[in-house]
């Protein structure tokens, strides 16, 4: 069946798995739903607030079509150079309808998380993410780090997701 997209491409089986799911759940217009990197892209947010009115966050990896992962990641080095654990850098656009949220979140030096999300909010969250690390000597350190509010919710959620996915 096509999409929203402005392709009008197929609806690929990740999006499918995640509009069956959400339909048969029968979650409420303005209701939630979120995931991991399987089931994440912009066409998968854009089908269920678009088939559903369900806002919807995910992490973005596989699945990078529309996606602004290399743009997001050129501006958080451009601001944060070297130094990028704990900033965060977000876009906004509309596709089809449905306004998206990308955003690239460095929860350490060398690790960063592409989320995209139809709802939520960018500012610090009021809980720090606590960061582990290994140091030169293979000993495992940590830090406190700011975290978005985005990023909060949907690191709170990801466990139950993991779970839910091995079942």
């Amino acid at each position: 069946q096509p999409s929203s997209m402005p392709n009008a491409s197929d609806i690929l089986a990740h999006t499918t798995d995640v509009v069956r799911l959400v339909e048969r759940a029968n979650i409420p217009k303005q209701g939630w739903v979120g995931g991991d990197s399987w089931f994440g892209s912009v066409s998968t947010a854009v089908e269920v607030m678009n088939k559903f009115g369900v806002h919807s966050t995910w992490i973005i990896k596989q699945y990078q079509q529309w996606s602004p992962m290399k743009s997001l990641f050129a501006v958080l080095k451009a601001c944060y150079k070297t130094k990028p654990a704990g900033h965060w850098v977000a876009f906004q656009s509309a596709i089809s309808g449905a306004l998206l949220l990308a955003m690239v979140y460095a929860w350490s030096q060398r690790g960063v998380s592409y989320i995209l999300s139809t709802c939520g909010s960018t500012k610090p969250a009021e809980k720090m993410y606590m960061s582990y690390f290994e140091d030169d000597y293979g000993n495992v350190g940590s830090k406190e780090m700011s975290c978005p509010e985005l990023a909060h919710l949907l690191y709170d959620y990801l466990p139950l997701i993991d779970e839910h996915n091995k079942q």
